[in-house]
């Protein structure tokens, strides 16, 4: 044998030995993670990682571990494990791009760490890839709305509900949305405030004709009407939609006994 294929057969066993060395690491981080030993799992699954960082297992179990760390960790410690998941989850989408549980807990990883940015970056760019994916629709729209942007959000959620013409649900989250975003901001005043009521109420009402059986829609279109009412410079305009919402919240309590009739009727035909 020559000095070089007697130097390449040499790396191949050392690079055996780390393969069983990190594998080893890694099982006793798995066993310590069944124990809830968190900390000393992390550091076993770090230690492998250090010798073979390409073994895809480990990224994941790390990630895994990381992310039950920060959800039992205070304050800005959370952040740290948050974090180390994040890396891990990303290393792990580099090794097994087919892998859904990258993309999945990676997302989370983001969220748990308040990289909302980021979060964001990597939803719309998986939104291009696949642009009628009512699931990514729907998280940006719910990291938009956790995020601040309530414009962007709303456009999401529209968006949604094109998605999904027969879900009354995807029209009331925009009813929902708009509400909030009134309810939580007094300053939105005159037309600005008229029109983002009106969006919501026309989702809303969207909502009733696909479900018309619907008490929780309805008291939101009551509650959007009593602030749009807020945005009224007229009196008389402001006293209109009030007295829509009246109506709109007696009509929610009627829904409300109907359904609960309705209940009480198929509880005692099971009998």
């Amino acid at each position: 044998m020559s000095a070089r294929a007697a130097a390449l057969a040499c790396l191949a066993v050392l690079g055996g030995c780390d393969t069983i060395q990190a594998r080893s690491l890694v099982k006793e981080g798995n066993a310590l993670y069944r124990e809830g030993k968190l900390d000393e799992a992390i550091a076993k699954y770090e230690a492998a990682a250090r010798i073979d960082p390409g073994f895809p297992t480990l990224q994941l179990n790390l990630g895994y571990a990381s992310l039950a760390a920060a959800s039992a960790a205070p304050g800005a410690q959370a952040g740290v494990h948050a974090r180390r998941a994040v890396t891990a989850f990303a290393r792990f989408r580099e090794l097994r791009p087919w892998d859904e549980r990258g993309s999945k807990f990676y997302l989370q990883g983001l969220l748990d760490s308040a990289q909302l940015d980021r979060a964001l970056a990597f939803l719309e760019a998986e939104h291009r890839k696949n642009p009628r994916d009512v699931k990514l629709v729907a998280s940006l729209g719910m990291v938009s709305s956790r995020a601040g942007r309530f414009d962007a959000a709303l456009r999401w959620y529209e968006k949604r509900a094109e998605l999904l013409p027969a879900d009354a649900s995807a029209r009331y989250v925009i009813g929902t949305l708009c509400w909030e975003r009134l309810y939580k901001n007094e300053s939105l005043v005159g037309v600005e405030r008229v029109k983002i009521a009106d969006r919501g109420i026309a989702a809303l009402e969207g909502a009733l004709r696909l479900q018309p059986l619907y008490p929780e829609a309805t008291t939101y279109v009551n509650l959007l009407f009593r602030e749009r009412a807020k945005g009224q410079s007229d009196p008389a305009a402001a006293e209109r939609d009030l007295e829509q919402a009246r109506r709109y919240y007696a009509r929610a309590v009627q829904q409300l006994k109907e359904r609960q009739a309705a209940e009480k009727k198929q509880k005692a035909e099971r009998r």
